[in-house]
């Protein structure tokens, strides 16, 4: 027969063993809900960053409407190479400049002429292409310091390409005919009347 002794060393006993079986459910249990709260954290951490990132670009969308007097583009040692505005004369253009801050091309639009201009390291227009107000155009080739050029002009409706020397004076001109003061005229550039 047992004892009360035998009877609680056989209950401690079986009851160590169901203790220890529960102990070892409960720390897979835990280890368990551990790894499932690290997902749900590395989750959360996503949701919010790609809300951040969603709010960052819903209210850096570009504006309808940019407004300035001059917008300058610079180099990487912050020297102005292009600018966008308003030039000394009142023209609007698009102005290209070389390292040295000499421009030179423009695309310019006023009153006058609708134009293309590309400077040399002098700064002289070497070569012009406008759409004047008047309804004529011209494109004009120049040499250095002006000396020289090749001239095809539109007014009127009516076309002509002149050829001048170093001087000025028309060397070859077609359609053949006199030489009037609005063709002297373009010797620097086309130019409106």
């Amino acid at each position: 027969m047992k004892t009360l002794n035998d009877m609680a060393n056989s209950t401690t006993s079986a009851a160590g063993e169901s203790i220890a079986a529960r102990l070892d459910t409960l720390e897979a249990s835990v280890a368990n809900l551990r790894r499932i709260n690290r997902s749900l954290l590395v989750a959360l951490c996503a949701i919010g960053t790609l809300a951040a990132a969603g709010l960052t670009t819903a209210t850096s969308r570009s504006p309808e409407v940019l407004r300035a007097k001059r917008i300058q583009m610079v180099d990487d040692n912050e020297r102005v190479r292009a600018e966008l505005g308003i030039d000394e004369q009142g023209s609007a253009g698009l102005f290209v400049l070389d390292g040295g801050g000499l421009i030179r091309a423009t695309l310019v639009h006023d009153e006058v002429q609708t134009a293309m201009y590309l400077m040399d390291e002098a700064g002289v227009v070497r070569l012009g292409a406008a759409q004047f107000a008047h309804g004529g155009g011209g494109i004009a080739m120049h040499g250095p310091e002006l000396k020289g050029a090749a001239v095809l002009m539109l007014k009127d409706s009516i076309g002509s390409l002149a050829f001048y020397d170093k001087d000025g004076q028309v060397v070859l001109r077609t359609p053949d005919g006199e030489t009037t003061s609005t063709q002297k005229a373009a010797t620097t550039s086309p130019q409106p009347d």
